[in-house]
């Protein structure tokens, strides 16, 4: 029969005999129980949960407008809720940023740029004839964007009839994968 003391009691002897043997001995009695204690904590984190990445911030948008009452101004690098105020004579036009779209996987591997659309502003705010300046490369996504633009809704302003041109954002959820050249 196999006695665990007696061979415990025999190695440790060895062991303490030889420093590099007992370098080696508590060298490898540390390193596993660094290890079980690491497994140990991972395994019982209560804080400790999967989430997703935060996204990206959107780029900066580039606005130029365009008013029959002569409000013509371009900004640059704007983001959110925007006003104009001009005096003489008086125009105040203000408006938030077309959120961005949604693209599929299939949508994305087409994307070669962000779409750029023009419209029209009433003083009531309604929007009408949308047309794609630059198209994105993807048809469903420059679709999406003039369709975006038609059901959005600027407030009132006395600045008559308004153009604009902008880009519009495009937001995308999930992994693309890409067919690699075989050339």
């Amino acid at each position: 029969m196999f006695n665990v003391g007696v061979y415990t009691t025999r190695m440790m002897k060895t062991v303490l005999k030889c420093p590099i043997l007992f370098l080696v001995f508590v060298g490898l009695a540390m390193a596993g129980f660094r290890l079980i204690a690491f497994q140990q904590a991972a395994l019982i984190e209560p804080g400790v949960t999967l989430s997703r990445p935060p996204l990206p911030p959107l780029q900066p948008v580039t606005i130029e407008l365009k008013c029959t009452r002569g409000l013509v101004v371009t900004m640059s690098e704007i983001g959110g809720d925007w006003f104009l105020t001009r005096d003489h004579p008086p125009c105040t036009v203000g408006a938030d940023l077309l959120p961005p779209i949604e693209a599929t996987a299939a949508e994305i591997t087409s994307l070669e740029r962000r779409p750029f659309i023009v419209f029209r502003v009433a003083a009531k705010g309604g929007i009408s004839d949308a047309m794609m300046l630059r198209s994105s490369g993807s048809r469903t996504l420059d679709e999406k964007s003039l369709k975006l633009a038609l059901a959005h809704r600027f407030p009132r302003h006395n600045c008559g009839l308004c153009t604009v041109s902008t880009d519009v954002d495009v937001n995308f959820q999930g992994p693309v994968w890409v067919r690699e050249s075989t050339k």
